[in-house]
């Protein structure tokens, strides 16, 4: 399984727009990016950049919120796919005293079903030396991704290095 690994600050915008739907009729709809940004200034240039792309001349920036997760990762076998679901992890780890720390981390994975989801974050996980539960994976309403111009290794380009 291929997966990439993005560490980022991660912004989710939600813009709207009036698309035309399979009847012809035009319809109001929103759509949410995780957005790769230094700053809200250029999350807010992706998102009007991806919505000038799709021609969605009334598009309107609804809202930009710093995303509740830092990693992403991307299941590069099953690219095609629009789906992305919220996995808690919750690791457990020994603190200086003796004593169990339990964290709970949540990463945004993109993948072709909730099952994918599960088996990427396994593969991320079982690489480490960190005890981990998944505590939750659910589908979000996370529409694209859109990474920064320098693209982070796959784990099987960071394997062929070692």
């Amino acid at each position: 399984m291929n997966v990439k690994i993005v560490d980022a600050t991660w912004y989710e915008t939600q813009f709207s727009a009036v698309v035309m739907d399979e009847n012809g009729n035009d319809k109001k709809e929103k759509t949410k990016l995780a957005i790769d940004a230094m700053s809200f200034t250029e999350a807010e240039n992706k998102a009007i950049d991806y919505i000038t792309g799709y021609n969605l001349t009334d598009g309107i920036i609804t809202s930009i919120a710093i995303a509740p997760y830092k990693e992403v990762f991307i299941d590069t076998d099953s690219i095609e796919t629009n789906y992305s679901y919220t996995v808690v992890v919750q690791t457990i780890m020994l603190a200086d005293n003796g004593k169990e720390k339990k964290t709970k981390v949540k990463h945004l994975v993109q993948a072709s079903s909730i099952e994918a989801a599960r088996k990427v974050v396994i593969s991320v996980y079982d690489k480490g030396m960190t005890d981990y539960t998944i505590k939750s994976i659910s589908e979000t309403n996370v529409e694209e991704i859109i990474e920064r111009d320098n693209k982070p290794k796959t784990e099987t380009e960071n394997e062929e290095e070692d």
